[in-house]
């Protein structure tokens, strides 16, 4: 079963430079989130945000792995975050539009347990109003 959590697409008055800038700050993605409380990177690249990154992020105090599943530089990051019974997917593009930029982000949970699927129903509201925490400050 496949849920989708999250749907964004504005013009932000940014270019992609910019706001891939301020995405890949980690302690504005935790200081943003509610319950995220650290993330660490596998890798010994500087790059921490190419493609086959694997990643550990902790939420609500359990820790997830994830992995970096595509990386275009300041245009487009996609990752898997793996849980025990389910998988979230997030996509995040930008598109240069003149001094502006187009913004698409979609995040979806894909899992076979269907109290699983409920509980992410369930957080859908809340999983809104964290993205647009995340988003606020750059409109």
């Amino acid at each position: 079963m496949k849920l989708q959590l999250y749907f964004h697409n504005k013009e932000l008055e940014l270019l992609p430079e910019t706001f891939f800038e301020y995405l890949s700050s980690d302690e504005t993605l935790i200081d943003s989130i509610e319950g995220l409380s650290a993330i660490k990177y596998v890798s010994e690249s500087k790059d921490l945000r190419r493609e086959g990154t694997k990643f550990q992020i902790t939420f609500n105090g359990q820790t997830y792995l994830g992995k970096v599943t595509k990386h275009v530089e300041n245009r487009r990051l996609e990752f898997t975050i793996y849980g025990f019974d389910f998988l979230l997917h997030t996509m995040i593009n930008v598109v240069p539009v003149e001094s502006r930029s187009e913004l698409v982000i979609s995040s979806d949970v894909e899992t076979s347990n269907f109290g699983t699927y409920l509980r992410f129903l369930g957080r859908k509201l809340f999983v809104t109003q964290q993205f647009n925490n995340i988003l606020k400050p750059l409109y």
